[in-house]
């Protein structure tokens, strides 16, 4: 009897494993002119499964009293599409030659 019932929704959150993962239980509900309703639940799982992008310096020929740090040889650079500010570590790894 009623053409355009009302649509309403609530969430409940539940953390994922990751910081930006979760899934969302959203329980639809339409309810008529009358107070007749009907509910139903969508489950919603956000994950990341993206890799950041990274950038690292180009490769460098140093002389052996020169700084290798990278505050002297530069640093990489890292984006991700769900975390503003991923963490980037670096290891020195020597080779002779």
């Amino acid at each position: 009897c009623d053409p355009n019932p009302t649509i309403t929704y609530t969430d409940s959150v539940e953390p994922g494993p990751c910081p930006h993962a979760k899934t969302i239980i959203r329980t639809w509900t339409a309810t008529d002119a009358c107070g007749n309703s009907a509910s139903g639940v969508q489950t919603i799982t956000v994950v990341d499964t993206t890799p950041p992008k990274l950038v690292v310096p180009p490769d460098l020929v140093v002389e052996c009293d020169q700084p290798t740090d990278p505050d002297h040889t530069g640093w990489a650079e890292a984006e991700d599409n769900c975390d503003p500010a991923p963490q980037i570590s670096w290891l020195y790894r020597l080779s002779c030659g």
